[in-house]
């Protein structure tokens, strides 16, 4: 297969994942309040935002003048993937942020070949509490699950 038709397919997808969960939040978000002020806009200007890169993959796509052929998706790798985001789905439903992404965190670099333990060791605890904080004194809203201490 073609590597713009490739392009094309995963496009659409991920435009109409998009779409999908764009339509089903609909209603979700009081319409008095803004951007600025209430979290609930921020996974809708995800769902815009991942819309916009679908619609750029497409175009770079269609007007691509390249005949190269690609192999299609790795499914075992695929699977793996769909494994291990749902495990940690699962996790966060049951402890939180704090626990899961830490436990994952380290999983999630594996896989994408990072294979330094010891930085990932330190950067993973790091990470995690940095977006805990982030969450807590920056936006206002505490992260689901076991919290972290407060700073004074």
């Amino acid at each position: 297969m073609k590597r713009s038709v490739l392009d094309i397919l995963y496009g659409l997808g991920a435009l109409g994942i998009a779409g999908f969960f764009f339509w089903e939040t609909i209603g979700a978000v009081p319409p008095e309040t803004s951007v600025a002020d209430d979290p609930y806009w921020y996974p809708r200007l995800l769902l815009i935002l991942m819309a916009v890169l679908a619609l750029a993959m497409i175009a770079r796509a269609v007007f691509a003048a390249t005949d190269e052929i690609v192999i299609g998706p790795r499914w075992p790798a695929l699977l793996a993937v769909v494994i291990i985001v749902g495990g940690y789905a699962a996790l966060f439903t049951w402890t939180g942020f704090a626990i899961s992404t830490l436990i994952f965190f380290p999983i999630f670099a594996y896989g994408l070949g990072y294979r330094r333990i010891v930085p990932l060791a330190i950067a993973s605890p790091l990470v995690v509490a940095v977006t805990w904080y982030a969450f807590h004194y920056g936006l206002g809203m505490t992260p689901p699950g076991i919290g972290l201490p407060l700073l004074p």
